[in-house]
């Protein structure tokens, strides 16, 4: 599982849909809901990175586990390594752990975790993300 997949699975798991998220913040420069939705699929989709002010944000809008989302980050650049991007996973290794490590530190808002992590690594095919 992705990071980007983890959010996404947390946020129907929460009933919202991209434009209930993106309803319920603002950015500055000022963006639309469309733009902010768009945004928010990119981020789903792993295209955008999961920073520690975007990890942040959705904590606050729906149930996520911060020390789950760190460990899906940090498995997701040892993925690229082995995948051979090896340039991708240099640039991304050094922002990934420390990011990794604020997004851990993150107080947990709620409890309950739908997903859990290791139950979903069970389910996934070999040589998938997980």
């Amino acid at each position: 599982m992705t990071p980007g997949e983890y959010l996404r699975r947390r946020r129907e798991a929460a009933g919202l849909s991209r434009a209930d998220v993106a309803a319920k913040f603002h950015t500055q420069p000022r963006w639309s809901e469309l733009e902010r939705a768009d945004w928010l699929a990119r981020i789903e989709e792993d295209l955008e990175p999961v920073t520690l002010r975007v990890a942040a944000l959705l904590i606050e809008l729906f149930p996520i586990n911060p020390a789950t989302l760190a460990e899906l980050s940090t498995v997701a650049v040892s993925q690229r390594r082995r995948a051979g991007n090896v340039r991708q996973a240099a640039v991304a290794a050094p922002a990934a752990s420390v990011a990794a490590a604020c997004i851990a530190a993150l107080p947990v808002r709620r409890t309950a975790e739908v997903i859990d992590l290791a139950a979903a690594r069970s389910r996934a095919p070999e040589g998938s993300a997980a």
